[in-house]
């Protein structure tokens, strides 16, 4: 894991590079170990502290940025394609997702409680509707935005690049599609009803404070 600072230095913050890869826990970051680190599946606590992140093995971890503690937040029985996103709500509650599903961890317990908010492994068409029901095509991105996670649905096929961007409404219960769909490239802005996206995003967040 490396750091880079607002002059453009850059350093370790945990893990070493020359040392196998793994899934190993230290009260020293240079001792600990990672495979795989989704390049959009980070978040920072509001109190700039901690560190969360998924790795290749389902794991949500985290570093202390005070100690340089990396730890085990919770691992999750995903599918083989793992985590693929991460937000983090005001509560201090983080949001994962893999393929077609949203998780929820409950970080006031110890240890953190994982639930399935909603969605399935891999949806053949996004379904809006009632958190129990809804279905998303595959996520790459999540940001929390005033209750709201908003997720970006990708589907790929031998066609062109079609994507969604979704709203997950945590105080109705519901998904709904803000904007996207349109099968086709290149990008294109606009209003939500022509907008139009078009392969992976490597991440997404929000300037939301509240």
């Amino acid at each position: 894991m490396r750091k880079i600072t607002p002059a453009g230095i850059v350093s370790t913050l945990a893990g070493d590079m020359t040392a196998p890869s793994g899934s190993t826990d230290s009260p020293m970051g240079k001792l600990a170990r990672f495979g795989y680190i989704s390049y959009n599946a980070l978040a920072i606590d509001k109190t700039k502290n901690i560190l969360y992140f998924a790795d290749d093995h389902n794991n949500i971890r985290e570093i202390n940025l005070l100690t340089g503690t990396v730890s085990t937040l919770a691992t999750l029985q995903a599918p083989a394609w793992g985590l693929t996103s991460i937000a983090l709500d005001y509560n201090g509650n983080l949001y994962t997702s893999s393929q077609g599903r949203i998780y929820k961890i409950d970080t006031s317990k110890n240890p953190a409680v994982v639930s399935l908010l909603t969605g399935e492994s891999l949806a053949t068409t996004p379904v809006d509707g009632p958190l129990a029901s809804a279905k998303f095509r595959s996520i790459s991105g999540m940001a929390f935005v005033k209750n709201n996670l908003i997720v970006y649905d990708l589907y790929i096929s031998k066609e062109p690049t079609k994507a969604w961007l979704r709203r997950v409404d945590l105080n109705s219960g519901k998904v709904t599609t803000l904007a996207g769909g349109v099968n086709g490239s290149p990008p294109q802005d606009g209003l939500f009803s022509t907008v139009n996206f078009n392969g992976f995003w490597m991440g997404m967040t929000s300037d939301a404070t509240e």
